[in-house]
Formats: C-alpha cells, structure tokens, sequence
C-alpha cells in the first residue's frame, strides 16, 4: 500500500492510500510462525531505487534516528520482537507470536538474481503486480537453498528487502521503482504467475502467501519506523480487512485504525491499536450489547484495560449497530509536543528523541539496535483519545469482503467513524492551505469526550448523539430513526462514562427464531392466547413448525416459546393459520395443507397443554382457514367449501359449498355473506355466480370484497360495488386492506370505509368511493427504489410529530424497512425502522406486555424477532388492521365503527374544492375532482376558450367525500379549457370554475 505525506502543524499526517491489499479472510490462529528472510538485489547505481540494492549495514551519529543502521539480523528481529508484544498487548494472550530470521549469520542475505528495477518496471499496474509476485517467489527459492530452513515449522513468511518501501507519496515520486510493501495472497499469485503457492522443501511445503516489506521506511528528509507496516501487513495475514477505500486511494478511519492511517501514527513507532471492529471481528473482543436504557449511564474502559466494559454495541437492526469504545492517547498528546519543539527548533524532531526524552518508562528501545520493542500503549501516537462510535453495517461488509474493500464508499463505509466535530472529513481531500488540511486522517476533535470545542459538537443539545445531531444516529437506510441517544460524555480519560437513551425497542427483544433448529419463518400471527390481555406471537417455519412466543423481560436473543407443535414436514402448510376462542375460553388453533390435510388443536390457558381438537383429510386445499361465527372454513381444488363445526368435544366436517372448479379465495363479507372465486375468474356471491374478476386479480378483502390488479384494476365484487374514475392507473403489489375511520363518519352515520395498499415505491389510501384520499400516494423511497410492495398494510394509533395519538398507516419493503404515515399523509416520527435483512413475513401489531400500548413486531428471514414499543394505545373498542388478513380468525375484513362527526352544518358550502389532476394532463385523460358536504347531483360541462362546448360529462354526488370524474382526451387538441361544475342537492346549489391544460 502506497501513502502521500502532508506536512501541517503538529507534524506527519498521512493519507491517500494507493496499492490496494489484497486479503483472503482466514481464521486468525493461536500460533503465528514467523520465518523472516533477508533478501539483497544485484547492485545497481539506478536513480530511479533508493540506495543500490544492498543493506544499510552502516552506522548512525544521530542519537533518535528512527531505525538507525546497521539493518543486519538483530535489527530485523527486533522489528519481529515488537510485533511479538503488540498483538500480546492487543490480543490479551490469545495470540502468540514465535518468529525466526534467515540467514543466520548476522550481515548475511539472500543475493537474488536480479535489481531491484526488474522487480518493478513502473510500466503499468499489472507489470509491477507480477514483478512483486517474482519477487516473493524469488526470494523464497533462493532461501529454499539454504538447508537451515524447514519451511514446514511455520505459518507466515515475511521478506525484508535492501531499500525503501514504495509506500510514501509525495505527490512527485524521484525513485518510482522501490519496491511496494504488500501482503501477497495465493490468489494474488494464481492471478500474475499461475501459481497458488510457492513450493519449497523439495516440494513439500508450499508457501500459499507472504509478506514484502523493505528494511527502512526513511528516506531522505523523512524519518519513519517499519513497526506500524510490519504489524498491519500481519493483521493482513490474520485476515483483517483494510479500513481504507482502494479505488478513492481515501482513508476510511484514518489514524484511529492500524489497517488504515494509524499504521504510520507516531512517526510510524507507534501503530494504533485495531479499531473495535477488527478486534471483535478477530474474536478478542466481545461487546456488551445495549438494548433497552432509560439514561442510564455506562462506564467504558479503555482498550487495553483489564476490566470487562471496553466495547460496547448498540444495535440499529439486524444488520447494523453502533460500537462504542474508549481508546486512551495518555494524558499528553506526543503530536503536541513535536509540534512545540519544532516550532522551538525550526527542524524536524524525531518521536524516538520525545519517547525517549519525555516517556523512558513507557517506552523500551532495544540498546543494540536503536529499534522500539516495545511500548505500554501503542495508542499514544493517536491524535487525541475519547470514546470512539463506530457505525457499522454488515451488509456492506459482507457484500465487499471478498474484494477486500468494506470502505470503499465514502457516503456508505462499512466501519465508519461517527467524527464528534460533526464534519465527517476523515477520507476527505483538501488543499495545502485549506482550514481542513490534516483533518482527512482524523483529529483530536474526532473522539467523544466533555471538553471537546469543536462548535458543532457543543451546539444544542451540546455534546449529544441522537437523531438530529450532527453526526447523527440514524441507519444508513432510509435514514430510518434507530432511537439511539447518547450524552454525557466524560472527560478523556482511561476510564470513561456515557449516559444512554435507547427506549424503543420492547422489553426482551430481539429474540431469535434459529433458522438451522426451527426452519425459516413463514407466516406471523398475534393473538391472546392465554387470556391475559397480553399478545403472544404465532409463527410457522418451512420446516412445518408452529411456535408460539410470548413477549416476557427475558434476556433479548431468547425465544421464550410456549410452545413447539411440529406437522408432518412432508405436507406444504398453507399459511398463516388462524386462531379463534372456543365456548370454554381457551383458543382454537387450525392449520392446513395444500394436500388436504386438517389439524386442529385446543390450547388450554391454565395447563399450559396443546391438545388435538380435530383431524380431517379432504380434497387438496386452495385457501387459508378462515373462522366465521365459530366454524372454520376453507377452499379446495374440487370446489368444496369445507366448514368444521366444533360442540364442546366433538368437531364434524361438513360440506357449507360446493362450486364448479377450484375454489381460489375465500371471503366473508359480514352478516352471513359469502363472496368466492372460483375457476374462470367467476365470483359467486352467497354461493350463486354473480360476475367475474379482472383476469390475474389479488384476492379480495374488506366488507365490500374491494379487488386489486397488479395492472391497477380496483373492483369491488359486492352487489352495489363502486367502479373507480382512476382505474388502471395505479400499479398494486398486492391486495388491498380495509377499515372503517370513525373520524371519517359524518352525522352519526356508520363510517365509511377507506382502502389501504401499495405498490410501485407507493403507499395508496383511497375513499369509499374509489377515489385517491388527499395527500397520496405517498413515495417510500425518494428517489424511487424498484421494490415490491407485497406485504400486508397495517392500521394502528401512533404518536404524531406533537407526541399526541394519531390513526397511521403502517406498510413494510419486504427488503428491511418499515414506514409509517398518517391518514394526512404525513411520514410519522417513530418512522421508518430499518432491519438489515429481509423480511420473513407481514408484520403485526400487538399488545405484547399487556399495558396497554401498541408494539409492532416483526421477524426477518434470519430469524430474529424485533418488537418496537410505541407510547400510543390502542382503543378496544375500535377495529385496527393488525395483521395479515386482519384478525386471529383471517376474517380479512373491516370490521363495524361509528361515525363521530355531526355532518354538514347549515352554512356548510355544498361544493368545498374543486381541482384538475394532474395539470397538465400527463397521458390521454385527466381527472375532475371536487369534495361535496352531502349528496347531490353534478354536472360539468367543459369549455374552450372561446366559449365553445367541448363536452359535457355527469360526476359522481356522494357527500362527505371526494368525486372524481375522468376525462378521456383522446380526441381532444391541446389549449386551455374551463370546466364548470355544478352541485344540487339538500336544498343548495354551488358552481365552481377550474381550468385545466392539455398538452400533447
């Protein structure tokens, strides 16, 4: 890897990164075996290589020169020593480093064959990647010949080569043909020689990658340790993944991570420390989760404490969390000395003469070679300490760790450093002379700690991490609210503090449904099953199991299941269930399967037992069950309508239909009324066949049987249906849902009833009269996502932006994400919730706790179980679509409410709006609509400019809603026209003008 060098105020600040590592993750063993290799080139007097080829074997005058010479055996082992007591320190233990270097004599080397210019002709990318892979197959077959080594004893392999890295850009590079340091990879050899390995020991051994490092990083002018390369090109061999963006050539986390900047942090002596990421990736850290916090305040150590509370995760969803970690720079910042003297100096100062000078006992330097062994923390050489947030996302981790490039966007990393000055400039380019030069590697003021001054992080709220702070602590998708809020920062020290506000999820959740023990989930019901007043979660699996979860305060990550019913995994269960109460109180619980096969069970509420009620077999089944008036229904592919009637004990099958042809949905409308279609699209009301359905329709729903088309068909199959002005102009991913508002009822009449869907990145909300509601559709993604809409909308009570109770709109991307609006079309603030993974199953709303108030739960296809605690109630008396096909019973209908308004008053206008949509027309017709206070006849007549009549057309005239009338413009040329409309009705009258604009 390649870095530029930038010089500003407190000294060497290094970004842009070049020559990308090339990592295969590997599981990061207890014992490394080093061998290391001296390695010399043909001399040369090229201009173009720094040095000629051979070792520095030297003497130094100067007292701090980083890695003085000579570079002879002790120096490189010393450099090994160093690495042996970082990752001892960072590891704690659990990984040991055992090195040895070759040859043994101590000025001996390696003579290769060739100069270092044949190793890296500087042509093209693809020259000095195979030149570099030559060079580590060289050097080992030159070392092969020494009988001293048995490459078999060990695990890593290293070469150390006369010259300087090729590692520091300084924007013009004089000596282009040094030899990049780089972690050479099997695929990285397969790829340049054809070759996964390179064999040694007479075959035996084969070396499947390795590690070029040169003996020095200083060069002229620049004084610069090997530890800081030499330990991240081993997290490379451990696995670890680079931190920077290989094709930005941008830092991702800057000094605060050893696989990005920090490896050159204190003139290259001191390598950071892993970010907390990496050591938990690694296994050496294991963060204490934080779900639920009422301002609680937790105490974080810092890394290399002894004391368990050193990181901690805060989850966003599934897939994405936050890790908060306290990483400890000492008391005095080394960047502020060095700054000091050389200002006092007008010369560079070295960091060995301020560790030397100001910090003998925490610094060791070896007394034969002038090389540091070792340090009490390596993360002196950051630019400043304080507690570190880290935002991560799996997604991004996973989808790029192959290549090796978790970071590689900058808007969208996948260990991203949340930067307390809220200026997000770490990877950032800026000019020499701008305020911002240096910042792109990070700063002092990039921690969280109580003193920092940057102004925005002591803007209000003053030093907090929430929604609107900046940064914030929303999810990368959707920029969903995670409801995470942290304040009360401590000042920096080795022990810290921070407060948290983490209320959002309810109590004991997640849990987890393990996908490999119960199969993944398929369905997800709610119903209270014990009678408690408390929701329990009903979920069935692929593998045919039926589970049932209570919401309890146990530990989150537990199941707390009340039961496991397990079905023949043979059969293919149709899903979801359905759950009723029975005469005695407790719940019935029926499952089905497209083979024919019935199951019924009792759940006795006081025993805990689920005991068998009934088992049939009929024909195949084509439909859910469906509980109506105590029996449980269902469809076949003969054409029976099944019906099982159940008295006391006794449970018997019956005929209640039959039909010609399957049976493809089933619905009951209210009132002992049936609508059913069957074969050949043909609906059958009551048994009789009454019509047919839109060729490809979704099943039907609501007190009216309202059905959706994918093309944008609406049509609702009752006797009196309404036809919709908008059909086919929508796009529906699935069926609608219905309810009935007592805020839309008007005059102590029953309250209408409104239609809820989705489709095309679209929430819809229509009247009863098949009209658009104001303010919809409303857009999920903006700009717009490709996605499909197919899982059910929900209703429920949800806090507005004045923290009161209002009716909302719930509906769910099947990818991760939740939504929620209100009936005005307004996006709620609780809104949306990001998950991280995909949906299993339609979500649900449920009283989990038995307080009262709404959750909204949901499982992913992982398998975890989410449960979100919202501060609203909801009303016993009022229906709420909460779950897919609305009820326990999947009665898949609104069910009654009053209406709370007292109707139009005396002086209320007749005809309130009127308007065109849209304007101008956008395909060949357009839309008339206009509100009306109660019902009345209309008529418009539509106009040219010059007074002519083009048309005239009769309108809709249901009161306490809006009318719509669609307006075909086939035949019509393009201008400007004026439609009249005019309302009669309840003894008024009322006329309004709109224009409205033809464009073709």
């Amino acid at each position: 890897m390649k870095i530029q060098a930038v010089w500003w105020l407190a000294g060497w600040f290094y970004i842009t990164f070049g020559l990308p590592l090339s990592a295969t993750p590997v599981n990061t063993p207890d014992t490394l075996k080093i061998l290391a290799i001296r390695v010399a080139f043909q001399p040369d007097d090229a201009t173009t290589t720094t040095g000629d080829g051979q070792f520095d074997l030297g003497q130094s005058s100067d007292p701090f020169q980083i890695d003085p010479p000579p570079h002879n055996r002790s120096y490189f082992q010393d450099h090994l020593r160093f690495a042996e007591n970082y990752f001892a320190r960072v590891s704690r233990g659990n990984l040991v480093l055992e090195s040895e270097v070759f040859p043994q004599g101590m000025d001996a080397v390696y003579q290769l064959d060739l100069k270092m210019t044949d190793y890296n002709p500087n042509t093209s990318a693809s020259a000095i990647d195979e030149g570099l892979a030559r060079l580590l197959r060289d050097a080992f077959q030159k070392a092969d010949e020494d009988p001293a080594i048995d490459f078999s004893r060990y695990n890593s392999f290293i070469v150390f080569h006369a010259g300087v890295g090729r590692d520091i850009d300084f924007g013009f590079d004089d000596t282009p043909q040094d030899i990049p340091s780089l972690f050479i990879t099997s695929q990285f050899l397969q790829n340049n020689l054809g070759i996964d390995g390179i064999p040694v020991d007479g075959g035996a051994t084969l070396i499947r990658n390795g590690i070029l490092l040169p003996e020095t990083e200083s060069q002229e002018g620049l004084q610069l340790g090997l530890n800081g390369m030499l330990v991240s090109n081993l997290g490379s061999q451990l696995g670890w993944l680079d931190l920077f963006s290989p094709e930005t050539r941008r830092s991702g986390v800057g000094r605060f991570g050893l696989m990005d900047a920090g490896l050159f942090n204190g003139d290259g002596l001191l390598p950071s420390l892993p970010t907390a990421w990496t050591r938990v990736a690694a296994g050496w850290e294991t963060p204490q989760t934080i779900y639920q916090a009422q301002n609680d305040i937790y105490t974080i150590h810092s890394t290399l404490s002894d004391a368990a509370n050193r990181v901690y995760k805060l989850p966003i969803n599934d897939r994405e969390y936050f890790l908060l970690e306290n990483r400890y720079s000492g008391s005095v910042s080394l960047d502020s000395i060095q700054a000091v003297l050389i200002d006092q100096r007008n010369e560079l100062v070295s960091m060995r003469e301020i560790l030397t000078t100001y910090f003998p006992d925490a610094a060791t330097f070896s007394d034969s070679t002038g090389v540091l062994i070792d340090i009490d923390n390596p993360d002196r050489g950051l630019p400043g300490g304080g507690i570190l947030i880290w935002h991560i996302d799996e997604n991004i981790i996973e989808a790029n760790r192959a290549a090796n490039r978790i970071n590689n966007d900058p808007e969208h990393r996948g260990v991203d450093l949340e930067e307390a000055d809220g200026s997000q400039d770490i990877g950032a380019e800026f000019e020499f002379i701008s305020g911002g030069a240096g910042s792109e590697i990070g700063t002092s003021l990039d921690p969280w700690y109580a003193d920092n001054n940057a102004p925005l992080f002591e803007a209000s709220p003053a030093g907090t991490f929430s929604l609107t702070s900046v940064p914030n602590s929303r999810s990368y998708y959707n920029r969903a609210n995670s409801h995470i809020k942290l304040s009360g920062f401590s000042e920096r020290d080795s022990v810290m503090s921070f407060s948290a506000e983490i209320n959002f999820f309810q109590a004991g959740f997640p849990k987890t449904v393990d996908p490999a023990v119960y199969g993944r989930v398929t369905s997800l019901k709610t119903a209270d099953l014990l009678n408690n007043g408390r929701d329990v979660l009903l979920l069935t699996t692929n593998r045919n199991r039926i589970l049932a979860l209570q919401g309890g305060n146990s530990a989150p990550g537990s199941s707390d299941t009340l039961f496991v019913l397990q079905l023949p995994e043979a059969l293919s269960l149709i899903t979801p269930p359905a759950i009723w109460t029975l005469s005695d109180g407790n719940r019935g619980i029926v499952a089905l399967s497209r083979e024919g096969d019935v199951y019924g069970y009792r759940f006795d509420r006081l025993n805990g037992t689920l005991d068998s009620l009934f088992q049939f077999r009929t024909a195949p089944i084509t439909t859910y069950p469906v509980v109506e008036g105590g029996a449980v229904y269902w469809g076949s592919a003969s054409g029976a309508v099944y019906r099982v009637e159940i008295d006391g004990a006794t449970a018997s099958l019956n005929e209640y239909l039959n039909l010609p042809g399957e049976v493809r949905s089933l619905l009951f409308t209210g009132d002992d009324k049936s609508v059913i279609v069957g074969a050949d699209d043909i609906v059958y009301r009551n048994g009789s066949e009454a019509q047919t359905v839109i060729s490809g329709a979704y099943p039907p729903s609501g007190s009216r049987a309202l059905a959706l088309s994918g093309a944008g068909s609406l049509q609702e199959l009752s006797e009196d249906g309404y036809a919709s002005p908008e059909d086919g102009i929508h796009q529906f991913d699935g069926p609608a849902i219905a309810i009935r508002r007592a805020e839309d009822g008007a005059g102590g009449e029953a309250a209408p009833l409104s239609y809820l869907a989705a489709g095309n990145n679209q929430i819809y909300a229509f009247n009863y009269n098949l009209t658009l509601r104001d303010n919809f559709p409303v857009k999920i993604y903006n700009p717009a996502q490709s996605t499909s809409l197919f899982l059910t909308p929900l209703t429920g009570v949800f806090p507005d932006h004045r923290s009161e109770a209002t009716d909302g709109i719930v509906v769910a991307d099947p990818a991760g994400l939740i939504v929620g609006v209100g009936f005005d079309g307004k996006s709620l603030p609780d809104f949306p919730l990001a998950l991280g993974d995909s949906l299993a199953a339609s979500p649900v709303l449920a009283d989990l706790d038995g307080d009262g108030d709404i959750e909204l739960a949901c499982v992913t296809i992982g398998g975890s179980v989410f449960a979100w605690d919202f501060s609203t109630v909801l009303e016993a008396d009022v229906f709420y679509w909460r779950q897919q096909y609305a009820t326990p019973e999947n009665n898949n209908r609104d069910m009654p409410a009053s209406g709370s308004g007292s109707g139009p008053s005396a002086g209320t206008a007749l005809l309130q709006s009127a308007y065109n949509w849209p304007n101008p027309n956008i395909d060949n017709h357009t839309f008339i609509r206009y509100h009306l206070s109660e019902a009345a006849e209309v008529n418009i007549r539509i106009f040219d400019l010059a007074g002519d009549l083009v048309t005239e057309l009769a309108g809709g005239g249901l009161g306490s809603t809006d009318n719509e009338v669609r307006w075909d413009l086939t035949s019509i040329q393009s201008g400007v026209y004026v439609a009249r409309i005019e309302a009669s009705g309840g003894g008024k009258n009322a006329v309004q003008l709109v224009k409205i604009a033809v464009v073709k």
